[in-house]
C-alpha cells in the first residue's frame, strides 16, 4: 500500500518527468473532455492528459483533503502499451510502476 506521503512524492516525480519530456500542459483541456465513461478517458484525452488532469489532480486533491486514497493501482500496463518503443517515456513508466507497487521514499 502506498502511503499518502510516499504517493505525494511519487506524484511530484511524475510531474517533473512529464515536464522533462514536454508532456506537461499549462492549460487544462475543456471540461467536457474530462468527463468520459471510458477507462483513462481514452475517447477524449491523450494518455498524458489523463495522467495530469485526472490521475494526478484527483490524487493531489484526495491527499490535500485527507480523503482516502485507493490501496492499489494498476495503471502502468496501459501506459506501457501506449508508449511502447519510445524510450523518452521510460522514466515516467518507472514511476507509474512504483505507484502500482506502492513504493516510494519520502
Amino acid at each position: 500500500m502506498t502511503s499518502k506521503r510516499n504517493l505525494c512524492k511519487l506524484l511530484a516525480e511524475l510531474e517533473l518527468q512529464m515536464k522533462r519530456v514536454a508532456l506537461w500542459q499549462a492549460e487544462p483541456p475543456d471540461a467536457e473532455y474530462l468527463v468520459s465513461q471510458q477507462p483513462f478517458a481514452m475517447d477524449r484525452l491523450e494518455p498524458s492528459e489523463w495522467l495530469q488532469w485526472v490521475f494526478i489532480e484527483k490524487l493531489r486533491h484526495q491527499i490535500g483533503e485527507n480523503l482516502p486514497i485507493p490501496e492499489q493501482f494498476n495503471i502502468s500496463p496501459y501506459f506501457e502499451q501506449c508508449w511502447q518503443g519510445d524510450s523518452r517515456y521510460l522514466p515516467i513508466l518507472l514511476i507509474l510502476k512504483k505507484i502500482d507497487k506502492g513504493e516510494g521514499e519520502c
